[in-house]
């Protein structure tokens, strides 16, 4: 191993990966290939983090490197930039119907973010996310949508119409889209559903919006604003089921692109209502030092990362979660967070008695006739205990394997 012992959490991969990231972010020239990793491992924990594009800027400046390699790494930049100009004319021709049927759009997560990167083919398109509603203006400033179960139909009736098919319609607070050979539409009725802590805050999704300009159905947050759902998304991911280390390369870019000309105590105020603020401290203090100091890269040098035993705890959670984050994570932190409630009975009890018999308000989300018909919650618990386990049984075995394993 290469590695000091405050790095052991980490694989030689995990810690290779990302001092390339913090070279690709920084233009610094990477260390050669340290012997306790490989190129296979890393492009595999590159690919599950969606960084190979990022990283791959790193690797055609390592020495030694093959043509080979730097070939395969810069296959998904050219992948990728396909993808971007296909999800830019797809995007053009959805926004030009929602034009003709007065529907507002306002593009969220990595149609934000992307644009900050030095180049946009850098940061990987995964989907677009695109919050949608016909805005009104209120008297007190701001916007707010209106009609919102007829917009949706409408939406809907253009997204069917361009070719896509819908993915759980009416369930949760986001209608996703899909159409071949790569699109993904993730359309937004609202930032946040009832069930989170955050709900209250963007209750009125439109609030804090602002027309891109006079006259336009194009909306977009202020640069604090954008800056603050940025932060509530990935704290969402984090405590749920983790977050990968994309969105450390996600925080440097912003905070290159917006810190000096962002108003810091309003973005203070609003995370601290959200409860977020020490989320946001350390995820900076980690990419100020994973990516700005390149403590791996230091490590791989054989010197002191400086870089606490919390931070690397934090940077191996995130390179294990990968894109999505596991199962693992989200089981076991909500283990974690119902041991903190402290109701009496065992956090094991409250979990299972919440996976069979969620709250309404949940429920609501996957099965939207709940909306309408909330008599019917008993109907839906019996349908979920009889039919879900020969529906969905993998997967309820894997989480059943995954709490049992948590009480050793």
């Amino acid at each position: 191993m290469t590695q000091s012992t405050e790095a052991m959490r980490l694989t030689d991969d995990e810690v290779y990966v990302t001092h390339l990231l913090s070279c690709t972010l920084t233009g610094a020239v990477p260390l050669p290939l340290p012997g306790g990793a490989s190129w296979e491992g890393s492009f595999r924990l590159a690919a599950a983090n969606s960084v190979t594009s990022t990283c791959a800027f790193a690797v055609s400046r390592v020495p030694g490197v093959t043509p080979g390699e730097v070939s395969r790494w810069k296959a998904q930049v050219d992948v990728n930039l396909m993808r971007l100009a296909l999800f830019d004319v797809e995007r053009k021709a959805i926004f030009q119907k929602m034009d003709e049927a007065g529907i507002s759009r306002l593009p969220l997560k990595g149609l934000v973010v992307g644009r900050e990167y030095p180049r946009p083919e850098m940061r990987w398109m995964c989907d677009n996310d695109i919050l949608y509603g016909r805005a009104e203006p209120l008297l007190r400033g701001g916007y707010m949508a209106v009609d919102e179960e007829d917009t949706a139909l409408e939406l809907l009736r253009i997204m069917e119409g361009l070719g896509y098919e819908a993915e759980g319609f009416g369930a949760g607070n986001c209608d996703n889209y899909l159409k071949p050979p790569v699109f993904n539409m993730e359309m937004y009725r609202q930032l946040a559903v009832p069930e989170v802590d955050w709900w209250k805050y963007y209750q009125n999704s439109w609030l804090r919006a602002r027309p891109a300009r006079e006259g336009s159905l194009d909306f977009e947050f202020s640069r604090e604003d954008a800056y603050v759902y940025h932060i509530a998304h990935m704290s969402k991911h984090f405590e749920a089921s983790g977050h990968g280390v994309r969105g450390i390369a996600d925080q440097w870019v912003l905070m290159q692109a917006w810190d000096a000309q962002m108003y810091h105590a309003y973005v203070a105020a609003q995370l601290r209502e959200l409860g977020m603020i020490d989320f946001e401290r350390s995820l900076r203090t980690l990419t100020e030092t994973v990516v700005g100091k390149d403590a791996c890269g230091r490590v791989l040098g054989g010197n002191a990362s400086g870089m606490s035993g919390e931070l690397w705890q934090m940077l191996a959670y995130m390179l294990e979660s990968g894109t999505y984050g596991t199962l693992q994570n989200q089981v076991t932190n909500r283990l974690r967070q119902e041991a903190e409630l402290d109701l009496g009975r065992g956090p094991r009890m409250r979990y299972m008695l919440h996976r069979v018999f969620p709250p309404l308000k949940k429920l609501q989300l996957g099965y939207p006739v709940l909306k309408r018909h909330p008599w019917l919650l008993p109907a839906v618990y019996a349908y979920r205990i009889v039919v879900r386990p020969f529906v969905n049984g993998r997967r309820l075995r894997a989480e059943l394997r995954v709490l049992k394993d948590a009480d050793r």
